[in-house]
């Protein structure tokens, strides 16, 4: 069902490919990295850097097959009908696993930090049904949130980054590697599983429906590492601002070290606004996540009826919000989740996938060469 509303820019895929990576660290991520890495996180970062090179060659050589096809059609190109359509469906279990596990978070960030009184099912409600909405008017209108959403990005981080540099203590990252280099590699894996997992949902969008398609994977990659440097950013001024130790105490240590900014000893206060960042990592997976799980909907049972979308879109939404209250029983669990279940049995699991799925393209080409 092709809309004149399933446009969006470069600039735009790229502002939603950002705002993806960082969705996973807001009360799972940033806590875990904390109690695995501590004062060596900073550097677990910077060899992730080097890392998410592997994932992302994988990613863009996969979305260069069939460009002008969707993730669904990609894979039924690939498998057949038949083995494609279960390969989509596995893919579409992970969105749904991770669209539950942030809607979880940004409750329980919203509840914690915000709204201590409010039921979570009026929370995680809002969540998914203004998602839902905007996935109901086209990818169009979710870049052109994002686009927004990135404007008063760049004034939050220049807040935080004038204000918080200035009170960073370099003792807090000494003594650096007092366990060798090899756990900070390990850990490095961690921060990557969190950054990357979520950017299986950027498929979903044919790159026909980019308007400058021809710097796709310019756009692409520049929204990976710009996610990837604002979360390195984050570790390094949480750590020597407020050390790593301290900052382990807390669910939300990102929260807690903007109490400390401050813009000319004048103005105080500013956590609740300056926050708003982590929402909006979190509001975009949510929303892609719908739009995905609709797309993937309308491609299984060859929805044409638009009402129907809308209405398969928020029936999703609304068993998304359900399924978030029932997750985890605590905060324990829910990190301990992201600490060892996440990088092994989702994100390594993913990346298996998609090394088969890329070998499967890789042969695909081969014959059409021969």
């Amino acid at each position: 069902m092709e809309e004149t509303n399933d446009k969006i820019s470069g600039f735009q895929l790229s502002v939603i490919t950002h705002f993806l990576t960082g969705a996973i660290f807001v009360g799972f991520g940033i806590i875990s990295m904390f109690s695995l890495a501590g004062r060596d996180l900073w550097i677990s970062s910077i060899i992730s850097f080097i890392v998410c090179i592997i994932p992302t060659m994988l990613l863009i050589y996969y979305l260069n097959y069939n460009p002008d096809q969707n993730l669904f059609q990609k894979n039924r190109s690939l498998f057949g009908k038949w083995i494609g359509t279960i390969v989509n469906i596995i893919l579409s279990g992970y969105v749904l696993f991770m669209l539950v596990l942030v809607l979880w978070s940004s409750t329980g960030f919203a509840i914690t930090m915000y709204l201590i009184k409010t039921p979570s099912y009026f929370i995680a409600g809002i969540f998914v049904l203004v998602a839902a909405y905007a996935t109901t008017k086209g990818i169009e209108t979710i870049g052109r949130t994002s686009e927004i959403l990135a404007y008063l990005t760049i004034i939050i981080l220049i807040i935080n980054i004038i204000s918080l540099g200035t009170q960073i203590n370099l003792d807090f990252f000494k003594p650096v590697l007092i366990n060798g280099i090899t756990p900070p590699i390990r850990h490095s894996l961690h921060f990557t599983s969190y950054l990357f997992t979520p950017l299986i949902m950027i498929a979903v969008i044919p790159k026909k429906n980019i308007v400058q398609n021809k710097k796709y994977k310019r756009y692409l990659i520049a929204g990976i590492y710009v996610g990837h440097f604002i979360m390195a950013l984050t570790f390094t001024l949480i750590t020597g601002v407020i050390s790593s130790e301290i900052a382990s105490f807390y669910r939300f240590p990102a929260y807690y070290v903007q109490r400390k900014v401050s813009i000319g000893g004048a103005i105080n206060n500013l956590e609740n606004f300056l926050s708003l960042y982590w929402f909006f990592n979190t509001f975009l997976l949510i929303t892609m996540a719908i739009y995905f799980l609709s797309k993937f909907f309308e491609d299984l049972f060859k929805i044409k009826s638009k009402k129907i979308n809308s209405i398969t879109t928020y029936g999703i939404s609304i068993i998304a919000g359900y399924l978030s209250l029932n997750l985890f029983k605590n905060t324990v669990d829910s990190i301990e989740f992201a600490k060892k279940s996440f990088p092994v049995f989702i994100s390594t699991t993913l990346l298996g996938l998609m090394i088969i799925i890329n070998i499967a393209v890789f042969i695909k080409k081969r014959k059409k060469k021969a």
